[in-house]
């Protein structure tokens, strides 16, 4: 698996695990978890869709790579050029990710 592909997958799943970490409550220990998690968001989730889009160009003609990212879809809600890092995406549970 070419490194980018790899790398890839390892920021999508990160993403992913972050975006469904509850973070509601008002106490420091909540509040900092909350920015930590925010935090995480912007660093994984940044560029998704567009890097998600380029591998698939790069990559087309590759059985086993395609394999691998084609259960990924677009739009994970995370950071992207409008810098919407907390909007919910498809796998989010409701209530999270909300302000």
């Amino acid at each position: 698996m070419p490194p980018e592909v790899r790398s890839y997958i390892e920021d999508r799943e990160l993403c992913e695990d972050f975006r469904q970490e509850p973070f509601e409550g008002r106490t420091p220990e909540q509040v900092e978890r909350r920015q930590f998690l925010q935090q995480s968001i912007e660093i994984h989730c940044a560029d998704t869709d567009r890097r998600l889009a380029a591998l698939k160009r790069r990559y087309a003609h590759d059985r086993a790579v395609m394999s691998r990212l084609e259960h990924y879809e677009v739009a994970t809600g995370g950071a992207n050029a409008h810098g919407d890092a907390m909007k919910p995406g498809p796998n989010s549970r409701p209530g999270l990710g909300q302000r």
